[in-house]
């Protein structure tokens, strides 16, 4: 393996490590794509403020997550498509990515019980509501059994967007033809997903004694609607760009979540971040956790677990650098006052 010390190098690398087709999946958004370039626009058009005159040789990233104490104010977001970039990728990602204790997020299509077993730190469990109440209820009872630390059900994909870009690679290895779809777990129905009302949510309420967010909130009368319903963190998310097309860039949607919430629920954010600024970006504006997607799957590509662990190991010496270039000496300090907006 060789070793990298950027996070550009992993990104270069990433092609030649995956089928075009994976990789159009993995870097691809939906229809036009305008979501997904939007989450990165947005980003850059924030300035960290440049403070000056303190003592920066102390740099403190600890913070916590409603009960968790974590090291650090990032983690990896929930991805498909792990284990067809390294052989056993989520397990591996949940392995690697955790490192030092860091938050994991584990994606619905895995296998349970390995990840909490090679966890390093705290792990969510992402559910999708691919059933009835009945099949629910005994996905939530065995999530909960595993030792999962909370649940996230991910509520932006009540239809499948079209993802152009990665139909046309599948079109092209397919020799002009699309593979048949196929259920995403056993007895799975996607039709489900369809279905999931401010009741149902309710109804997901009373069966789930963890901690619970839906991820997927993007407009505050959502974000005040989750807490009626009474539930404990809110995750704002575009899916990464690749489900409505056109939206909001997700740290433009994160102030205006922010105010409607207030202090009564943490907020996770993910959507377009790469870098330690990213995180100061997302901190100030109200997050509690930054949620990194794709620089993940880089760096599974490279060396799995590995792999995973290195980027966040950079992600983190990239905050601690960037936080002391700014005057900001701990995270739990970070706010609104720490950027700023520009037009160029």
């Amino acid at each position: 393996m060789e070793n990298f010390i950027t996070l550009g190098q992993y990104e270069c690398a990433f092609p030649s490590k995956v089928k075009p087709e994976v990789y159009a999946y993995v870097t691809g958004g939906s229809a036009s794509e305008l979501s997904l370039r939007r989450n990165r626009a947005a980003l850059e058009r924030i300035v960290v403020e440049q403070r000056i005159g303190m003592d920066v040789r102390a740099i403190d990233l600890t913070t916590a997550f409603l009960d968790m104490p974590l090291p650090a104010p990032f983690g990896v977001c929930p991805m498909g498509g792990m284990p067809q970039v390294w052989p056993r990728g989520d397990v591996e990602m949940a392995r690697g990515a955790t490192v030092g204790g860091l938050l994991g997020v584990a994606n619905s299509g895995g296998p349970l019980h390995e990840r909490i077993e090679v966890a390093s730190g705290p792990l969510m469990y992402q559910l999708y509501n691919y059933g009835d109440r009945d099949w629910a209820a005994a996905r939530v009872e065995e999530i909960q059994s595993a030792g999962y630390k909370a649940i996230t059900v991910t509520v932006d994909t009540g239809v499948q967007s079209r993802r152009d870009v990665h139909l046309e690679a599948l079109y092209r290895a397919g020799g002009g033809q699309l593979p048949a779809p196929r259920p995403v777990q056993p007895g799975s129905d996607p039709m489900y997903l369809s279905m999931i009302t401010w009741e149902y949510v309710r109804f997901l309420r009373d069966l789930i004694k963890v901690p619970f967010g839906l991820k997927g909130v993007m407009h505050p009368d959502d974000a005040r609607a989750c807490l009626d319903c009474g539930l404990d963190f809110i995750w704002i998310s575009n899916h990464g760009g690749r489900q409505l097309d056109s939206g909001r860039a997700t740290i433009d949607a994160l102030p205006r979540v922010a105010a409607a919430v207030g202090n009564r629920a943490p907020i996770i954010v993910d959507g377009g971040f790469r870098r330690g600024t990213d995180i100061i970006k997302g901190l100030a504006l109200g997050a509690t956790v930054v949620a990194i997607g794709r620089p993940y799957m880089w760096g599974l590509a490279h060396a799995g677990a590995e792999g995973a662990a290195a980027i966040s190991r950079l992600l983190e010496a990239e905050l601690r650098v960037d936080m002391a270039l700014a005057g900001q000496t701990s995270v739990r300090g970070i706010t609104r006052d720490a950027v700023d907006y520009v037009n160029y």
